[in-house]
């Protein structure tokens, strides 16, 4: 490089380190000056002798430069072994007590020390709070949420692989795929009236009431009314009200008084009918008497719970049964006096019972008595309460009873296990939107119904 035009030979202050820091006060502010003894330059600063370094300059400090001044939050500890401490650490070791030891508790149960508790010590609870070993045990054996249905006891017939292996379309059905296999749809095509048939041979109404016209019970039936005009006789019958309508008037009733008067049918609708009880059916006056009723139509719908007769019989006048069903026994009492009893009792005593004398030389009625629902009395009377031993028969309607086995164990074990044959006519099966309009409509647990678009469902709590 070019030497200086004018140049200048310094002449700093020299000597040992220590002669130097000892005349100091003697040194101008930024004079430098020559420690022989470590062959240094120093520099007076602020009253001192600062070494002048000839290593690289610094040219930042934590990412600052110029005059730069540190504080805490300018060093991280992320790399470093001892950490800094938050404020809210030191204000948290603030409100630990001197001596304080973690987790520590003064007593368990009222006890200290190395704690063991036994079921006495705790005192919330009673013995039928606890699980015995042995259901502990039972719930450890117990099918698991997860488990196969395998591990169940199957009861027989209750659970079967087969299932139902084909549905065939009845009177009045269609069905998708017309097969009757895999998934399968079951359309009614029938109904009330309109040409089409219902085959369905139960009653279609029932009832029984009382001389004052208190309705014992029965199946659609809304109402039981005294009172009411029975022309061409003289005085008032009793008006008989469908709960749903017949689909013509062409219907039979037949009836049995709780007397002696016979019950003529008169002003019969597809809505109601008159009964009245007379004892001169030349036009004479009607007699308030109670009775039980049946009606049977062709075309229509089946009642909810209806089904065929309940039980019946067709009694000799020794008391003997030459046939029946549902009936253990007939068992002659006096004259024109029989009891019949059921095999299997009926739901409560409000059920209906019409009796025919077979015998048409005398006039005579049959009527019951005494009902419970193990059975029922019969008295063959005339007009007079004269009683006679005559053959009869009785016809038993009631709601929700338990009938007798009509088909056999096995053929209804064929149909659980899969192995039916034949036809299932589901035409007169009823439609509800679901289960609860099911109950609604007074289905009851186990009882059929089917949905507007044809699936068949099963009425559950």
């Amino acid at each position: 490089m070019p030497a200086p035009s004018v140049r200048y030979k310094i002449l700093p202050a020299r000597g040992d380190i220590s002669a130097l820091n000892a005349a100091v006060a003697a040194i101008d502010e930024g004079e430098l000056c020559y420690a022989l003894d470590e062959d240094k330059l120093y520099v007076k600063k602020n009253g001192s002798l600062l070494a002048v370094s000839s290593e690289a300059p610094v040219d930042s400090v934590n990412g600052q430069t110029g005059v730069v001044v540190l504080d805490a939050d300018d060093i991280s500890d992320v790399a470093t072994t001892n950490k800094y401490t938050t404020q809210a650490e030191i204000d948290k070791l603030a409100g630990i007590e001197a001596n304080a030891q973690v987790n520590t508790v003064d007593s368990v149960a009222g006890k200290t020390g190395a704690v063991t508790l036994v079921k006495a010590d705790v005192t919330d609870f009673s013995d039928a709070d606890y699980a015995t070993a042995v259901q502990g045990a039972t719930a450890d054996s117990a099918t698991q949420p997860g488990d196969n249905i395998s591990t169940l006891t199957n009861d027989a017939g209750y659970i079967t692989d087969a299932g139902v292996t084909q549905i065939v379309a009845g009177t009045n059905v269609t069905i998708d795929p017309v097969g009757g296999t895999g998934a399968v749809t079951i359309n009614a095509t029938g109904g009330g009236g309109g040409g089409t048939t219902i085959e369905y041979s139960g009653a279609a109404a029932w009832g029984s009431f009382e001389s004052n016209g208190t309705f014992n019970g029965g199946l659609n039936i809304a109402s039981i009314t005294p009172g009411i005009s029975a022309s061409p006789f003289t005085g008032t019958g009793y008006l008989v009200t469908f709960t749903n309508p017949m689909p013509n008037a062409d219907y039979a009733v037949t009836t049995t008084s709780y007397g002696t008067a016979t019950i003529v049918v008169l002003n019969k609708t597809t809505t109601s009918f008159l009964l009245a009880g007379v004892r001169d059916t030349g036009g004479g006056a009607t007699t308030a008497v109670g009775a039980d009723f049946a009606v049977h139509a062709l075309n229509a719908l089946p009642p909810q719970g209806g089904t065929g007769a309940d039980a019946w019989v067709l009694c000799n006048g020794d008391g003997t049964t030459q046939s029946s069903f549902n009936i253990a026994s007939t068992t002659r009492t006096g004259l024109g006096l029989y009891d019949v009893t059921f095999t299997t009792p009926m739901p409560s005593a409000d059920y209906s019972v019409q009796c025919t004398v077979v015998e048409d030389t005398f006039s005579v009625v049959a009527y019951n008595t005494a009902r419970t629902v193990n059975g029922f009395s019969v008295k063959i009377a005339n007009s007079n309460d004269q009683r006679f031993d005559f053959d009869f028969s009785a016809v038993v309607h009631a709601t929700n009873a338990q009938l007798p086995d009509t088909v056999t164990q096995q053929q209804i074990d064929n149909v659980l296990s899969g192995t039916f044959t034949g036809s299932i006519n589901l035409g007169a099966v009823s439609v509800f939107a679901d289960n609860t309009a099911a109950k609604a409509g007074g289905l009851v647990d186990g009882d059929v119904y089917r949905k507007a678009d044809g699936t068949l469902m099963i009425v559950f709590t």
